[in-house]
């Protein structure tokens, strides 16, 4: 039988045989794993904010000033400089209040309206109408788990056209909105700011996100434009060169890790290269999402790309290819892969997210001989696809339910037709004594 140990949060646990180990090895092992807990909050911190996702930033930053204030306290200082309500509440509670709290009721308008960003926002707002937004407010009214509190989300909506009224770089970018709004709905003030002048793709974007965002921190629309992205970050795979970049803490981009296996990692392209230029043109003045952009392209399609390596210049020709994400990994990156083992007879086992090869690469990574102690780390996972989540879940429990789904309109788990048992159900079984958990 094995021993398991879940990490979670910012607590460190350990079940294990007192027999394993003596004191000596047990600081040692919680040393190192204190170690990595502040690697993993620093780099999920700063991909985070190199892609943008000024909530997940916060997120890592919040976790990390409780472990090591001094070091995540610049990053707070980079997340002050953003108008991302849901980050700066994060972080209100810990830094500075009135700060943060001042800084969290100004909202991004200027952000996305201002003349540098106006093109992307209207692109990423590309095919969105009326039609698509009534259609996901429907899909609210079936579907929440709750009934929506609807008088809240007219009043959310209400709030974003005011802030998009008080805009200077709203009302530059519209000059024909007049900023009335009228109505007692969603719908009926989305309808309301286009007969004021605002175009029909903003006016339903904005209400439709203001609207969902009056629900809980976490429910958002996907629009076509952003579709194709979103099943690919769900599907834990990409095209493109397999590397995830960081920005400089003086500026530049670089390399912050190359998937195991993608074209960046097989051509040689190492964590901490600095991006000098992709396919010729200059990376000087570039952030790392801009970066990116620019490695992205079509499967099969070729990219150039020079870096500095203590600073001597290296050149890769590399070809874009599907990448998958990554998701079963060890505590420390080692030349050939993870590091899976925090001791001898014990088995390190991080799971970053949950995608639908999760319980694969989990089955994979099945050592032979079995650890006696297996500690899984589930710390700053945010989730992901619920069934690679049961199955993992599935490798652990011998039986009974592993996981229940709420709503108005779920129908209940069903057995298959063949005598299977619920999706949603470990089958029953000692699991862990057949050498497959």
């Amino acid at each position: 039988m094995w021993w398991l140990a879940i990490l979670a949060g910012t607590g460190c646990e350990r079940a294990a045989d007192t027999e394993l180990a003596v004191d000596v090895q047990r600081d040692a092992e919680r040393r190192m794993v204190h170690g990595t807990e502040l690697a993993l909050l620093w780099r999920s911190a700063q991909q985070a904010l190199a892609e943008h996702r000024d909530d997940a930033a916060a997120a890592a930053v919040a976790m990390g000033l409780e472990v090591d204030r001094e070091r995540f306290l610049p990053l707070v200082d980079a997340l002050a400089e953003t108008d991302d309500p849901q980050a700066l509440a994060i972080l209100a509670s810990r830094v500075d209040r009135q700060r943060f709290r001042e800084r969290a009721e100004r909202s991004d308008v200027g952000r996305r309206y201002g003349r540098g960003a106006l093109r992307d926002t209207l692109a990423g707002l590309d095919g969105v109408d009326r039609r698509r937004g009534v259609r996901v407010l429907e899909g609210v009214d079936a579907e929440y788990v709750v009934e929506p509190d609807r008088d809240r989300m007219a009043a959310a909506v209400g709030e974003r056209f005011r802030q998009l009224a008080d805009s200077a770089d709203a009302r530059a970018a519209f000059p024909r909105w007049s900023g009335a709004v009228a109505g007692d709905t969603v719908v009926a003030r989305i309808d309301g700011a286009v007969a004021a002048g605002l175009p029909e793709p903003v006016a339903v974007g904005e209400g439709v996100a203001a609207a969902l965002g009056a629900l809980d921190p976490y429910t958002r629309p996907v629009w076509p434009a952003a579709l194709l992205g979103w099943e690919e970050h769900h599907a834990g795979a990409h095209v493109g060169v397999g590397l995830e970049l960081v920005d400089g803490p003086e500026g530049g981009v670089f390399v912050a890790l190359p998937a195991v296996g993608g074209p960046g990692w097989t051509a040689g392209v190492h964590a901490g290269d600095r991006i000098v230029a992709v396919a010729g043109a200059p990376a000087a003045g570039l952030d790392s999402q801009r970066v990116a952009a620019l490695l992205g392209g079509e499967e099969g399609s070729d990219v150039a790309l020079d870096v500095l390596r203590a600073e001597a210049p290296l050149a890769f020709a590399l070809t874009r290819a599907s990448v998958r994400e990554e998701t079963v990994l060890g505590y420390r990156r080692m030349a050939d892969g993870w590091d899976d083992w925090l001791a001898p007879g014990i088995g390190f086992v991080r799971i970053a997210a949950f995608r639908p090869h999760t319980d694969e690469d989990l089955d994979a990574w099945l050592p032979d001989p079995l650890p006696e102690v297996v500690v899984l780390d589930l710390r700053g996972n945010g989730g992901g696809d619920v069934m690679a989540a049961v199955n993992v879940a599935d490798r652990f429990v011998a039986h009974g339910d592993l996981a229940h789904l709420e709503g108005r309109t779920l129908s209940p788990p069903q057995a298959g037709t063949s005598g299977e048992v619920p999706w949603n159900v470990a089958p029953a079984g000692p699991r862990c004594e057949d050498r497959r958990w």
